[in-house]
């Protein structure tokens, strides 16, 4: 290997810093704060942070002996790769919910109806079966003591899918993304590694 163990296994602190930051920081530097909402501002942070950190959470799945070489070994890999998906999952779960009390407040049955794929937008409708399917599979993924490893491994592959819809949401939504290139390449590389490796 060319870095020894001690210095390799650190790297990916900066690095995941680096991919978070970079679109984070060219977002803000082209945010009217003026006329921007406090939960608007909540709901494009936490979609750009966790798609980004949904991407790398992807490409961690990927097995591959360079990878688990860079985080230290497969055992420290699996547990990082499980905070990242977390955190990246929290944060896609609040970033449509944010959007939904700003657009229609905070009645249940309103929010509910915010979420129902009829007459919707494209982008939109993409973001609903998005946020259903990743919904699903961690319901799944949650049965694990009752699911053999096939049924479990078999519902994780899926979870490729709801980025897909996820990504095909964040390039189509009317924002920021088709204005500001650092934003939207940035974005649109991660989202290429992270179906790359579901791919893979």
């Amino acid at each position: 290997m060319i870095l020894p163990h001690t210095i390799s296994r650190l790297l990916w602190i900066p690095l995941l810093t680096l991919i978070v930051g970079v679109p984070c920081i060219s977002w803000l530097l082209h945010t009217s704060f003026d006329t921007t909402s406090v939960m608007t501002l909540i709901g494009q942070g936490t979609g750009i942070i966790g798609a980004q950190l949904f991407a790398v959470a992807l490409l961690l799945t990927v097995r591959h002996r360079y990878i688990e070489y860079f985080f230290g070994g497969l055992d420290k890999l699996i547990v990082i790769r499980q905070y990242i998906g977390f955190i990246a999952f929290a944060l896609l779960v609040v970033h449509p919910l944010v959007l939904a009390v700003r657009s229609v407040g905070i009645s249940a049955q309103d929010i509910v109806q915010y979420f129902i794929p009829i007459n919707k937008t494209l982008p939109k409708t993409f973001a609903i079966y998005s946020a259903a399917l990743a919904l699903l599979i961690t319901g799944i993924t949650s049965l694990g003591i009752i699911l053999s490893y096939r049924a479990l491994k078999n519902a994780q592959h899926f979870m490729g899918f709801a980025f897909f819809l996820g990504t095909l949401h964040m390039f189509f939504v009317p924002s920021t993304i088709q204005t500001d290139l650092v934003l939207k390449y940035s974005c649109l590389g991660m989202a290429g590694v992270g179906l790359l490796a579901f791919v893979y």
